[in-house]
């Protein structure tokens, strides 16, 4: 958030909204592997198909977002405290979901 606030840019939120998926979703991984038994079949399935989708989905938009810009935020990336809003409400919603 910061730095996209300084530079008055939402060209790398949707980015940041994807890696965090992947950061998630790897670190659960990581904490079920070490755990006795490891990793399901249907938890190794699931997390590869979240990793697929959150790639699949965060590239599309990280594309658009950096030819087009999104006016989601044309109001709002020169306030920062409302900018900041948009970003701590995507991580509220990564971790939601």
């Amino acid at each position: 958030w910061a730095v996209a606030s300084a530079l008055q840019t939402e060209r790398f939120y949707d980015l940041v909204g994807s890696l965090s998926y992947w950061t998630l979703v790897l670190r659960a991984r990581t904490f079920r592997s070490e755990a006795e038994g490891g990793l399901s079949i249907r938890q190794q399935v699931c997390s590869a198909c979240v990793l697929a989708w959150s790639l699949r989905l965060g590239t599309f938009l990280a594309v658009r977002g950096w030819k087009y810009g999104d006016s989601r935020f044309d109001k709002v990336k020169a306030n920062p405290k409302k900018f900041l809003v948009y970003w701590l409400v995507q991580g509220v919603w990564v971790l939601l979901t």
